[in-house]
């Protein structure tokens, strides 16, 4: 059981609303103000120290708001906030996949320079003189290899059933 001492409890009456404004400051929604001066106020009161225990209370209490906003950051850090969750996957989720699974599959044909070729030039969009460069063969040669490559993967995508087939 938790004992609310009445000088904690005035401490966190008379400066209440200054607690609130420092955590709202520090995060990224003002409504988690509220839940991160409860949670410091629950930590306080549980570990048993009184108001005497402590030299400045209202100094002790805001560096306590202050590392709870660092840990609530920390553990939200990685939370996705979108407007309204999906019940379902996207239309055509399945079937981007099954396209995405035949290409990774059709670039398993090509020669280790051919797929550097269809990187550099289609993916990362680079010009062929400076893919020359990068691979140590002429513009040309560039160019033919990726005409091949392309073929081949055309070729290749012809023969694996695709999601629009399937």
């Amino acid at each position: 059981m938790i004992d609310v001492s009445a000088g904690w409890a005035g401490v966190v009456t008379e400066h209440r609303a200054e607690l609130v404004r420092i955590a709202e400051s520090r995060l990224s929604r003002g409504a988690d103000a509220e839940d991160v001066l409860h949670e410091v106020l629950l930590r306080v009161l549980r570990s048993g120290r009184g108001i005497d225990a402590v030299g400045a209370p209202m100094a002790y209490l805001r560096r306590a708001v202050a590392n709870e906003c660092v840990s609530n950051w920390r553990r939200s850090a990685h939370d996705v906030l979108v407007e309204v969750m999906p019940d379902q996957y996207a239309d055509g989720f399945a079937e981007s996949c099954l396209d995405r699974l035949a290409v990774r599959r059709a670039l398993t044909v090509l020669t280790e320079r051919q797929r550097r070729v269809v990187v550099l030039t289609v993916l990362d969009d680079r010009a062929d003189h400076e893919v020359a460069l990068l691979l140590g063969v002429t513009a040309v040669t560039v160019r033919t290899t990726r005409r091949r490559a392309l073929a081949r993967l055309r070729a290749e995508l012809v023969d694996q059933p695709v999601a629009a087939a399937a």
